[in-house]
């Protein structure tokens, strides 16, 4: 038996052209990895997907495509998805902005997630997920002068999970994440408000700083080798955050 819808799904997840940015940090960078996205811009090299992280990755794009296309059909506002945002430094696409134009503007990211780890521990949001969204506002800000209300939505076979996005605190700075979780079944909803122990804030300031020393060759690849793990890293954002509170 030929194997003709795996042929053309891989041809087309492994062949087609992606997007490169070798001189700036993604939006998604923040939370996870910086590290890493430091030493991707030092060097100009990607490093490609093998075919299953692609194959999960479209899946969750035709998730997220089913969503925003309900949304905007259904939401009596204006919807705009893929909406370029971006600075000097950094550069990415929210999957959701509702309101543009308007004195109310609401960012969504919008995520894949599924199976039995669905929210394992209180997991959801996740913090990365969280410095990332709390990313597209900030740079939305800094182009349009008005600051977004913040969310982010999952999705899984059947559960979902939606929460606003807000910082909370005077100078010491944590992510407060308010909003509603199904189980994995999508059958019990429950009301929650979860905090994440991470300020995006510093987590900002000492990347950026990186960057620059990056660009102006004061940084060299074995000092981000140092730095960096390998992949995504998804308690960086904590850990750096109680790092650099206690000066370390």
């Amino acid at each position: 038996m030929q194997k003709l819808i795996h042929t053309a799904v891989h041809k087309a997840l492994t062949e087609r052209p992606s997007r490169r940015y070798d001189d700036m940090l993604w939006v998604s960078d923040l939370g996870r990895n910086p590290y890493g996205a430091l030493r991707r811009i030092l060097t100009g090299e990607l490093e490609p997907f093998d075919f299953p992280t692609h194959l999960k990755m479209d899946g969750g794009n035709a998730l997220e495509a089913f969503t925003l296309r309900q949304v905007a059909e259904n939401l009596e506002r204006p919807v705009q998805t893929q909406f370029p945002l971006f600075d000097d430094i950094w550069t990415g696409y929210a999957d959701l902005v509702i309101g543009h134009g308007t004195d109310d503007v609401i960012i969504y990211d919008h995520k894949g997630s599924c199976g039995k780890w669905w929210d394992y521990k209180a997991s959801l949001p996740r913090t990365a997920d969280c410095c990332q969204v709390w990313l597209y506002g900030q740079l939305y800000y800094k182009q349009y002068g008005v600051k977004p209300r913040l969310g982010l939505y999952y999705r899984g076979w059947g559960a979902w999970a939606e929460f606003e996005i807000e910082m909370v605190g005077v100078c010491d700075y944590a992510i407060k994440a308010t909003g509603y979780v199904t189980d994995e079944k999508g059958i019990t909803e429950n009301a929650v408000t979860r905090i994440r122990e991470a300020d995006p804030f510093l987590l900002c300031d000492e990347i950026e700083t990186l960057y620059l020393r990056v660009k102006s060759g004061d940084l060299t690849e074995v000092d981000l080798e140092a730095m960096a793990p390998d992949g995504p890293d998804w308690d960086y954002a904590e850990d750096t955050t109680r790092r650099l509170r206690n000066n370390e």
